[in-house]
């Protein structure tokens, strides 16, 4: 099958940034960088600047996936293509319930499970596979945004709303929270909830069609909707109107500082503004990749193996910062 190598090189990049963030984030010696950030002045500036930048990494990883599926769509019929989609969102599912959770933190009593981004892409297939063939990558794009603005929406009246749902459901779909099961032998965090995730995904499959490895790569369309997005996010981010996001807008002495609280956006659930600059700042990275024709080796190998990367690294990181204690 064929690849479009701008698209594994940005993956990679995104990966990259991924396993630096999880070096810092998994350290039993570095405080964990709260969202909201806060005690900001006394964190170091390089891993403030690190968890700035891995805020592309699930927008990236769900959009490229999103677009996966619309390239590989024309090397099945129909139907062949819609059960793959389900089979492999389940897969995902079970690998995050199973291997991934235990990467985390080597946890067998209390069982930690994180339903974390490979959860939320799982779900996403599983929702493209009722979809691709039904509707059009339009009605996808208009049913995603859907999605989005629901999601938005429950972030004000979110309270009223989950008096509906029951709380386990209410929380996959919106909100990070933490379950206790079996008399706490196993926990359940929903890092991830899926309602925004799965616009995010759809949103992916749209935008396959400018990357189509059957025709030339139409940058220039792409280049137009990020600086757009762009435009709107950074415009809204000043008006601090809370159904575009939850994060009050915070000032500091040092521009830095004040960069980095600019961009320190609601992302558990992901919020509008989250998802309109960091999409658009992913895209436009991955059209400057495409229109250079930038190869390095490294990142279109990982970009190639991100799965088999996403795994191996936690196992690593977590193993070596399990076996450092142990001797400090």
């Amino acid at each position: 099958m064929n690849r479009v190598s701008s698209i594994d090189i940005t993956r990679g990049l995104v990966i990259l940034i991924m396993i630096i963030e999880h070096i810092i984030h998994l350290s039993p010696f570095i405080p964990v960088i709260t969202s909201p950030i806060q005690n900001i002045e006394n964190i170091n500036l390089f891993f403030l600047i690190i968890r700035t930048l891995s805020h592309l990494c699930a927008p990236g990883f769900i959009i490229l996936c999103g677009m996966s599926v619309y390239f590989r769509q024309s090397y099945y019929d129909i139907k062949t293509f819609r059960k793959h989609l389900f089979k492999r969102g389940f897969i995902l599912i079970f690998l995050e319930l199973t291997i991934i959770t235990f990467g985390w933190s080597f946890s067998i009593i209390p069982y930690k499970i994180f339903l974390q981004v490979i959860f939320a892409i799982g779900c996403g297939l599983i929702l493209l596979s009722f979809l691709v063939g039904r509707l059009t990558p339009k009605q996808i794009l208009l049913f995603s945004l859907i999605l989005i603005l629901l999601d938005a929406t429950l972030n004000i009246y979110g309270n009223i709303v989950r008096q509906f749902f029951p709380s386990f459901l209410f929380a996959i779909l919106h909100e990070k929270t933490i379950f206790w099961l079996f008399n706490e032998k196993i926990m359940i965090r929903t890092t991830f909830p899926i309602l925004s995730w799965c616009g995010v995904i759809g949103v992916g499959f749209f935008l396959g069609q400018f990357y189509s490895i059957t025709k030339e790569i139409n940058t220039h369309k792409i280049t137009v909707i990020s600086c757009t997005l762009l435009f709107l996010g950074i415009t809204l981010r000043f008006f601090d109107i809370p159904f575009f996001n939850q994060n009050p807008l915070e000032s500091s002495s040092n521009p830095l500082i004040a960069i980095i609280l600019f961009f320190d956006l609601s992302k558990y659930p992901p919020t509008i503004l989250f998802l309109c600059i960091y999409i658009s700042a992913f895209l436009l990275i991955l059209n400057t990749i495409q229109k250079y024709k930038f190869k390095p080796k490294l990142l279109e190998f990982l970009g190639k193996n991100s799965l088999k990367i996403y795994i191996i690294h936690l196992y690593i990181i977590t193993a070596f910062y399990k076996i450092l204690k142990m001797f400090i």
